[in-house]
This record gives C-alpha cells, structure tokens and sequence, in this order.
C-alpha cells in the first residue's frame, strides 16, 4: 500500500522539522515544506501531494489565502490547519474552505496521524457503515416496539431511494444525525395508527393531538438513539449522535431530503404500517 504523501507549510523551521517527524514517524513520506504562499504553490505543483498540513500566520498571505490559492490547483484539495491561534472567527472562515481538520499547537502527533488516516479514508468507512445501518435500525424498531407495546413488528421490503421529497402517510417523525458522517430518519405512520401507538404507549388514552405527536416523536427519537448506540459499539470511528426531532404532520406533508440516498423499509405492527426511511452523507467528519 503507498504512503500517504503530505506537504508541510509552516514560515517556522521549528515547526516545520516538528511536523514533518512526526508524519515520518506516523508512517507518512513527507514530499516538502514550504514557508510561504509561493513555496506552497510551487510544491503542490512540483508533487502533488495527497494532503496539506497548513500553517495560519505567515508571511505576505496568511495560510487561509493559501488554501484558497491551492483550491485553483485542486478543488478537492485536502488540508489539515496546525496552527498555534484557533479561535471562532478562524474556525469559521477554515469551516467555509472546507478544511479538513484543524489542530491546535503544540501538536498531538497522535491527532494529526488520526486526522490524516481519517480523511484519507472516508468511502472505506462510509461503505462499511452504509452495509450495517437499516439491520441496525430494524433491531432497534423491532426491540422499541416489542419493550413499549409489547407488539411484533414484520418487515417486508426494503429498497434504495434517491428521491428528494418524501411524501408522508401523515405523521412523520425526522431525527437528525451527526458524526463522522450526517444523516436522518424518518418514521412515517397514518394518523389513525399514531394516535393508537400513543394510546398503548402512554397506556390511556392522549389528552390531545399535541401529546399524540410528542408520544411518536420520542418513541422515533429512541429508536434512533438506540440504532446509533448500535452502530457505534460496533465502530467507535462513527460517532453517531441523534439530534432533537422535528414533526410533520398532514396529509400533503412533503418532507425533503437533498442529497441523500436514503434505505426505506416498510414494516407491519399491531397499529398499522410504519416506514423508516434512513439515509447518510458521504463527507468527512465535522471537526471541532
């Protein structure tokens, strides 16, 4: 397997002696430095390298101008920011270019190895979570159902959709994800069946309309937490995490899903059909 080929720029010798052992000693080949925009153009172009790690304050243009500039050469650059200043406007501004990670010095030589291995092989990771995702909601669909109702739930099909609205039975339940890779659920019943659902959950009947969505928007909440634990057990690199839930509800509810190949699956419960619908993002993990 070839080493992943990094470029360093730092204006610091220091530093740049600092990065480059610790990348050589992370099983990396370092193709250069450079302490300066123009050195870093002239690199790029003389070797290609598969990331860059990238100082912030240099000489002439700071490293963010550079970043921009190396774009024009690669818009699928990949770079890593090591930089003694992280503060909110820079996160911002590194957020907007799309920066593939940023680190703080000193430097963890442990932290850039992962941030390197991490974007270097994001379809490898993705590709693994996308073959275990809908067995791990279905479990936690089923395990929901059979704890809180005491109910089977039967599946039947299960296909892949790329549509870029989702029409609902009439209640829908849309819960964010977050981690390595973004994403979301959607639980979809008739109303009729989330008024039942609420009405055996709640063991009395709803007080309202309000209780009955709030009843089948935890339910969906858990469901999800649950299929996210699961996956991430599995595989800590995931990190999965659910975000609070928003509610549709009306027969006309469209919901929409950019950019996002979904799996849905329809499944049969003692209160009617439920569909999951359950898709993610290609793209590296948001770093903080």
């Amino acid at each position: 397997m070839e080493k992943v080929r990094v470029l360093v720029v730092d204006d610091s010798p220091f530093s740049c002696s600092i990065i480059s052992d610790a990348l050589t000693e992370g099983g990396f080949e370092v193709v250069g430095t450079a302490n300066s925009l123009e050195e870093a153009v002239e690199q790029y172009r003389r070797h290609r390298p598969d990331v860059v790690t990238m100082d912030i304050v240099m000489p002439g243009a700071d490293g963010l101008e550079c970043i921009r500039v190396l774009r024009v050469e690669d818009p699928n650059l990949k770079v890593i920011i090591i930089s003694s200043m992280k503060d909110d406007e820079l996160v911002q501004e590194a957020r907007k270019l799309h920066v593939a990670g940023y680190l703080q010095k000193p430097l963890d030589n442990e932290a850039l190895i992962a941030a390197i291995n991490r974007i270097m092989a994001p379809d490898e990771i993705f590709e693994l979570l996308d073959s275990m995702y809908l067995d791990a909601f279905k479990d936690a669909l089923a395990n929901t159902m059979t704890k809180v109702t005491k109910t089977l739930t039967e599946f039947s099909d299960s296909r892949t959709v790329t549509a870029v609205q989702y029409r609902s039975l009439g209640v829908a339940v849309v819960v964010g994800i977050v981690g390595r890779y973004s994403g979301r659920m959607i639980f979809d019943l008739a109303p009729q069946s989330a008024e039942e659902l609420a009405r055996v959950a709640l063991k009395r009947d709803p007080k309202n309309q309000d209780e009955i969505l709030a009843t089948v928007g935890e339910l969906a909440n858990i469901i999800c937490g649950n299929a996210c634990s699961a996956l991430n057990r599995k595989h800590r690199e995931f990190g999965l995490r659910v975000t609070p839930p928003s509610i549709f509800h009306g027969t006309s509810s469209e919901i929409s899903s950019p950019n996002v190949e979904s799996k849905l699956v329809n499944s049969e419960t003692g209160f009617g059909q439920i569909i999951l619908d359950i898709g993610f993002q290609r793209g590296t993990e948001a770093w903080t």
